[in-house]
C-alpha cells in the first residue's frame, strides 16, 4: 500500500485559506457569509474531484505488482 503527503497537503491548504479570510474581519456579516460560502463548495468540490482521483489510482494497477506475477506466455515453466 503506497502512501502519500497530499491529502496533508491539500487539507493545509484549505486551513490557509480559512485562516487568511478570517483574518480578513469583515464588518458586513452577509458579504462574510457569502464569500464563505464560495469558499466551502470549493473546498467540498475539490474534494471529490480528489476522492475520485483516488478511486481511479487505486483502480490502476501498480507496475511492480504486475512484474511480480508470473508471465502466462512463459513456455519454460511447466503447467
Amino acid at each position: 500500500v503506497l502512501h502519500s503527503s497530499s491529502v496533508v497537503d491539500l487539507f493545509s491548504a484549505y486551513n490557509s485559506i480559512i485562516h487568511f479570510v478570517d483574518q480578513l474581519e469583515w464588518k458586513n456579516e452577509e458579504d462574510s457569509t457569502q464569500f464563505i460560502e464560495v469558499i466551502a463548495r470549493a473546498i467540498g468540490e475539490s474534494l471529490l474531484k480528489y476522492a475520485d482521483w483516488l478511486n481511479v489510482q487505486s483502480a490502476v494497477p501498480d507496475p511492480e505488482d504486475l512484474a511480480l506475477q508470473p508471465d502466462s506466455t512463459d513456455t519454460d515453466t511447466p503447467k
